[in-house]
C-alpha cells in the first residue's frame, strides 16, 4: 500500500513538473515580446523627445501615431535670474530663456491573438520620457540631441544589455523550438543600431534635420 501511494505520488510531482516546464516554455516567447515592447517604447518615447525638441512641435506627433507630446514651461523660478528684478527682460533680450521640458509618452496595447486562455487577452504598455530642451547653455536643441545620441548612458550600455538579453533568450528557446519548428521570436529593439540611434527610425533619418 505505502509503496503504491509513493509510486502515485511521483507520479503527480511529475506531472505537475511537466506542466510547469511546458508553460514556462511557452510562455518565454510572450514574456520575451513583453521585455521587447517595453524596450522600444522606451527607445521610442526618448527619440521622440529629442525629435519633438529639433523639429518644435511641427511634425512630431505625426511622425508616431501612438504617442503624444507636449512642452511644459518653465515657471521663473527655475529660469536663469528667477524672478529678479528686470530677469525677464534681460533673458528676452539675451536669448538664454529655458523654453521648457518636452514630455513624451509612448503607448502599446498587446493583444493575446492566439486568445490562449491561460494568458490574459491584453497587456497595456506605457513608456514616458522627459527632456529640457532649448537650455542657456545650448546652441541649440540638434547640439543636445548629438550630444545625447553619443552618449554611453543614454544608448550604448542600453544597448548592450538588450542584445545580450535577446541571446540568453533565443539560446533558451531554440532547443525547444527547433523540434517543433517554431521560428524564433524577433526582437526589433534587440537588432544591432545604426550610429548611435536606434535602428527602428534608421528610415526616417534622413528626414531628421532638414
Amino acid at each position: 500500500m505505502e509503496i503504491r501511494m509513493r509510486r502515485g505520488q511521483a507520479f503527480v510531482e511529475s506531472f505537475v513538473f511537466l506542466i510547469v516546464m511546458s508553460l514556462f516554455f511557452i510562455g518565454i516567447p510572450f514574456i520575451g515580446k513583453l521585455a521587447n515592447d517595453k524596450q522600444a517604447l522606451q527607445n521610442e518615447s526618448r527619440y521622440m523627445a529629442f525629435q519633438y525638441a529639433i523639429r518644435l512641435g511641427e511634425g512630431a506627433k505625426s511622425f508616431y501615431d501612438s504617442s503624444y507630446s507636449n512642452i511644459k514651461k518653465l515657471t521663473s523660478n527655475a529660469q536663469p535670474g528667477q524672478d529678479l528684478a528686470k530677469s525677464e527682460i534681460l533673458r528676452n533680450e539675451w536669448q538664454i530663456e529655458d523654453k521648457g521640458i518636452i514630455n513624451s509618452k509612448s503607448q502599446k496595447k498587446i493583444v493575446d491573438k492566439a486568445k490562449r486562455k491561460f494568458l490574459i487577452s491584453s497587456l497595456f504598455l506605457e513608456e514616458e520620457a522627459k527632456l529640457i530642451f532649448d537650455t542657456e547653455y545650448e546652441i541649440n536643441a540638434k547640439l543636445a540631441h548629438n550630444r545625447s545620441s553619443q552618449s554611453n548612458t543614454a544608448w550604448k550600455k542600453e544597448n548592450s544589455k538588450t542584445q545580450s538579453l535577446a541571446k540568453k533568450s533565443n539560446s533558451l528557446l531554440s532547443p525547444v523550438d527547433r523540434p517543433l519548428k517554431r521560428t524564433l521570436p524577433g526582437f526589433d529593439s534587440y537588432k544591432e543600431w545604426i550610429g548611435e540611434i536606434p535602428s527602428n527610425h534608421k528610415k526616417g533619418l534622413l528626414n531628421v534635420f532638414n
